[in-house]
């Protein structure tokens, strides 16, 4: 059955599925007739207006996962996409597709097909751009894991566990957050939006600006598993002087002398890299404890940041003591288009008599936990100078050095939200909220 379509002033024609009532409105599964192993990118010209789409996070060419976030830019044009033979929608961005179980992509052959209308219409045999990859059937045995190893610290004991990790989800939210995230009605020195407790990583908002998601729930391409998107742009509008996509902990309080167990992970994406950065001025944090509103120190408590150089973009952590920096430690490679994952026990004091402590494991892509050393010696006095302050914890993009981006105007990743407990040993329970990313 054929259809003509009038996407501008020159019709198309669109085959229609026999039996078809459905359009994939940004997610549905399943496999079209004309999908191909092979990629394909074509520019096109129309009205003598040049078309382009770039495409990014795009899945890998053979993969388990039945689900794919894939972003866009277009030089010009509405921008239309299909997955496989269904009919072209207005293409959302991310192109969000097998976010439920009952929309995951069918195992085979799939092609995502982009298409510009620069106002004569839109050609279905000519695509603008295109993608093809394989969605394979997942070996039928259980892959085993290695338990995380971890040396014994000085107190109290945080001996690793001795089973692996298992049944967990990303199900940990647990009270109020605020989103510091730009929105089309937003200008500089936009205020951050503030939101009761939700139940699970799906149910956060979404924040968009100019139709690209710059905060939101997404399915991770690799694992399946509804995660955070964060993106920022140049030019956007400013926070406290920064360019942020982050998400405010506001229940996760923290005091001197407590210990706190957190855990989270993040996956920047592939074009964080050193050849794309602009040295070693192109820095964001990607984790932070925030000083509390009431102390004027001038810096955060503890840290990690990620900046670019020509030794290679990599991760630092970073410690204060009464708003002056006491330790830069543990600079690491970053890790782009892999989950990095870390477990963080943090017990702050301005002084020994806090006993103050930071033990920090890191596991990369499906790597065991590794514990990361502090440079400090134990009982370092750090944090905030006051007694009896209250900090909180912030998870996303920060960036303060809003002229330096490098050679690509944007910044994005993705979050897994954050575990946070108190307690003298939640290592075991650290752990399980990551497990499968």
């Amino acid at each position: 059955m054929l259809e003509f379509l009038e996407l501008g002033r020159r019709p198309v024609v669109v085959g229609l599925l026999a039996g078809a009532g459905v359009l994939l409105s940004a997610c549905g599964g399943g496999s079209g007739s004309d999908a191909s192993a092979t990629t394909q990118s074509v520019a096109t010209s129309d009205s003598d207006v040049s078309a382009a789409v770039t495409l990014s996070n795009l899945p890998t060419k053979q993969t388990l996962s039945t689900s794919a976030a894939i972003s866009y830019e277009s030089s010009a044009g509405n921008v239309y996409c299909r997955l496989d033979s269904f009919t072209p929608v207005a293409c959302p961005n991310p192109f969000v597709l097998g976010a439920t179980a009952t929309q995951a992509l069918a195992a085979g052959s799939h092609r995502v097909d982009y298409y510009v209308d620069t106002g004569s219409g839109i050609d279905l045999s000519n695509p603008t751009s295109s993608y093809a990859w394989t969605v394979e059937t997942a070996a039928t045995t259980t892959p085993t894991t290695t338990p995380p190893t971890t040396t014994t610290p000085t107190s109290p004991a945080t001996t690793a566990p001795t089973t692996t990790p298992t049944g967990a989800t990303l199900s940990f939210p647990t009270g109020s957050f605020s989103i510091e995230a730009p929105s089309d009605a937003d200008s500089n020195d936009f205020a951050a939006k503030g939101f009761a407790a939700v139940t699970s990583v799906d149910k956060y908002a979404t924040i968009t600006r100019g139709g690209i998601v710059r905060f939101g729930p997404a399915a991770d391409p690799s694992s399946g598993k509804m995660v955070l998107r964060h993106e920022i742009r140049s030019g956007d509008p400013l926070r406290h002087s920064g360019n942020r996509s982050e998400l405010s902990y506001d229940y996760a309080q923290i005091t001197h002398g407590v210990d706190y167990w957190l855990a989270f992970a993040i996956k920047l994406d592939s074009d964080w890299v050193q050849s794309n950065s602009g040295g070693s001025g192109d820095r964001q944090s990607l984790w932070q404890v925030h000083q509390d509103s009431s102390v004027s120190s001038g810096s955060n408590p503890m840290g990690l940041q990620w900046r670019g150089g020509a030794t290679g973009a990599e991760l630092v952590w970073t410690q204060t003591l009464g708003g002056t920096q006491v330790s830069s430690w543990a600079t690491e490679a970053a890790a782009p288009g892999q989950w990095m994952k870390w477990i963080v026990h943090y017990r702050s004091g301005p002084d020994s008599s806090y006993a103050p402590l930071l033990e920090v494991w890191r596991a990369t892509g499906s790597g065991s936990f590794q514990k990361v050393t502090p440079l400090m010696a134990a009982n370092s006095p750090w944090g905030e100078p006051q007694k009896g302050t209250t900090d909180w914890t912030k998870l996303g993009i920060y960036k303060w050095t809003t002229g330096v981006y490098g050679s690509i105007p944007k910044r994005g990743m993705y979050s897994s939200g954050l575990y946070f407990g108190k307690g003298t040993n939640l290592y075991t329970e650290a752990a399980n909220s990551l497990a499968g990313l």
